[in-house]
Formats: structure tokens, sequence, C-alpha cells
């Protein structure tokens, strides 16, 4: 039975990898104390299996909903206020439950990474979404509220202490963790869809707008003394920071800002080995993009529902170094969080915009990046769920 005082949270894809995480920490911290909570799924016998109802447990709901059936998402978030969606590959199994969410004023939130998705959605549906009042915020795991919010407080720091803009924001990045099956279906989905343009254009995002970035290349950081290949999820990343700058009406740095992402392999390796392994994700990529290539592929990688193990998970890490510099003058600041980046951090991290939407009713309408949605009280909410800023 639900609560009337409290609002209604759907989840849909509650039996995935990443969603039954979700769910099962939803219920292990309670907060069914501050939402009502009703978890859905395509396959209720699976749904029901995870997450047993016994003797009439008032805690949550399970619901049957295909989202490729108007019928069912219109009955299961009919008395949504929020709708957290883990059921990729998004381009395939999202786009009605966005619509619906856009044309009725519910708000939205979910992990996809799939940005050629989302800027059909935001074409489609961003009228609608801001005459409804919905706040719809894609992008919200790991991929993107790490890389918007570190690059939003690399620019604080450096206007507090040197009073300008940057020209340049660099982040490094160490990490620990592994991926699972609906990651890699997503990155199978929209890897034959996107042309090196769509890839390269930092403002793909941004109406109709183009900002070319170089073929980024292995860099060594002086400052950590680290080298770095080509952050493999630079392409996503780029163009949600540019669009809350472009939200936040940071026009000189949307315009002008040089931005890159790289990730160290290990602090013991240097200039050679990453050169060797940024050719071994420039293959990986290129495989990931060819149907050929994904036929080879699948047979090492995990399948749908399939992820590292409790104890990988638990155990993975991420770092985040980032600068912002001017050519003269540079400020460094850290973003750091526990647990497998694509897992446990992606559930902290939309946990965290989750606590936003609860607890502040004062968000703007329409398509939103994170940042831009909640500004520093996500940031107060990711040190909830053991991600942290450090100057």
């Amino acid at each position: 039975m639900t609560s009337l005082s409290k609002k209604n949270l759907v989840i849909v894809g509650s039996t995935g990898f990443v969603g039954r995480r979700f769910c099962q920490y939803l219920l292990d911290q309670k907060y069914y104390e501050k939402c009502n909570l009703i978890f859905s799924a395509r396959n209720i016998q699976k749904l029901n299996q995870i997450f047993p109802k016994k003797d009439n447990d008032p805690r949550y709901i399970t619901k049957t909903m295909d989202t490729l059936d108007p019928t069912h998402i219109g009955g299961v978030l009919r008395e949504a206020h929020l709708v957290a969606n883990f059921a990729g590959p998004f381009d395939l199994y999202a786009k009605k439950v966005v619509e619906y969410c856009a044309k009725n004023g519910v708000n939205y939130f979910d992990i996809t990474g799939e940005f050629h998705f989302i800027k059909k959605m935001m074409d489609r549906y961003g009228d609608n979404a801001k005459n409804s009042g919905a706040c719809l915020i894609p992008f919200s795991g790991f991929d993107s509220i790490p890389s918007e919010v570190a690059t939003q407080k690399a620019i604080k720091v450096f206007r507090d202490k040197f009073q300008k803009d940057p020209k340049k924001v660099e982040h490094l990045f160490q990490m620990k963790g592994g991926f699972n099956g609906g990651t890699i279906a997503s990155a199978m989905n929209f890897g034959t869809k996107l042309s090196l343009k769509d890839i390269l254009n930092d403002h793909y995002l941004s109406g109709n707008q183009t900002k070319m970035r170089n073929l980024p290349k292995p860099k060594y950081f002086k400052a950590q003394k680290l080298w770095g290949v080509p952050f493999f999820m630079e392409s996503i990343n780029s163009k949600v920071v540019f669009q809350g700058l472009e939200q936040l009406e940071e026009n000189n740095l949307f315009n002008q800002l040089e931005y890159s992402e790289h990730m160290n392999i290990s602090k013991s390796l240097g200039r050679f080995s990453h050169s060797l392994g940024n050719h071994f994700f420039n293959s990986f990529n290129l495989l990931l993009s060819k149907k050929s290539g994904q036929t080879f592929l699948k047979p090492f990688l995990p399948s749908a529902g399939q992820g590292p193990s409790e104890r990988s998970v638990n155990n993975g890490f991420f770092k985040l170094f980032s600068t912002a510099s001017d050519g003269n003058d540079l400020v460094s600041v850290k973003l750091r969080g526990l647990g497998d980046p694509g897992n446990k951090v992606t559930v902290n991290c939309i946990l965290s915009v989750l606590d936003c939407f609860i607890n502040d009713d004062s968000h703007p309408s329409g398509f939103c990046t994170p940042y831009f949605a909640f500004g520093e009280n996500l940031v107060e909410n990711l040190k909830r769920h053991e991600i942290y800023f450090e100057e």
C-alpha cells in the first residue's frame, strides 16, 4: 500500500545488474520511509524471484511493465512522481518511457551514456517537458556526473583564485572495476550508429552547433607524474559537460574551453605502455563499431544481467584529478569514489540525484544535466554516497 504523503518512485528495469543493486540499496537504506517504492520489470516472475513479497511486505510493490507497450507504461506511471530507468539499451527500450514522462510532467532520471538517443529525445520532447514541468536528467551515473561535477568545481576554484576564466580543463582518471552486460549491450547498440564527427563534436547535445576536437593522444600529467591514454568515455562526458555550460549560460566557456579526459592504466607504466594501451582501446572501439567485430567480441564479454563479482564491485574505486589552467596559472582538484565505477559508483551517483528530487522541488524543467539541475545540492548528496570532492 502506498502513502499519499510520499512521492511515488517507479524503478524501470529492476531485474538488471545495476537496477537490482539500486533497488536493494533502497531497501537496505529504508528509502521506503522517504517515498513509495514501485519495482517494475518486463518479466514479473523474475522480478518476484529477486524481490519476493513476504506477508504483504509494505516496503515496496512489484509491477509488470513492458517499456515497448504504451498501455503498460501508462498504467504503471499514471501516479508516478519520479522514474528511475535502468532498462537499456535505452535507444531500444526507453523511448516511450521518456515520451510519457516528458508529456505528463513526471520527473525522470537514468544512467544512459547513449548521447545520440538523448539528442533524439531532446529534439522530439524537449518542448513537451518544459510545458509539462517535467525535469528529465539522463547521464546520472558514472557517465557523466563525476566529469561534470569535477569540471564545475575546477572552474570555480580557478576563478576564486585568479579572478578569470580558465582556457583548459583536463581530467585524469584512475580506476578499478569491471563491465556489466547492460553497459556492453548499450555500447554495441550505439557503436554502429555514430560517425567520427558525432564522437568528436563537443556541442553535439547543443542544438545544431559544432565544436570539434582533435583525435586524442596519450599525455603525460606533470602534477600527478602519470601517463594517461584517452579515456574511452570522453566522447560521452564531454558532451554533457558542454551542455551543462550552455544551460548555465557560461557562454565564454561553452565556446572557448578546451576539454580532455585521459585514464592512467597503471602507476608503474610509462609512455610506451600507454601508447600500446591506446592502440588496444582504439582496436576495441573499432570492433564495437562493426557488426562483425561485435560478433567476434560477444563470447568474451558479459551478457545482459551479468557483471563483476560482489567482491570486485565493492573493491573497486575511481580517482579523478581535474586541472583548470590558462597557460599561466593552474589549479588542481580531485573527486574520488568507492566501489566499481560502472556499478557501485553508478548506483551512488543516481542515488544522489534521487536525494535531490526527494528534498528539492525547485528544479528546472526540460532536459537537464545533473549539475545544472541541482548544483551544490548534488555535490553534498554525493558525499553521503561515498563520492568526495577535495581541493
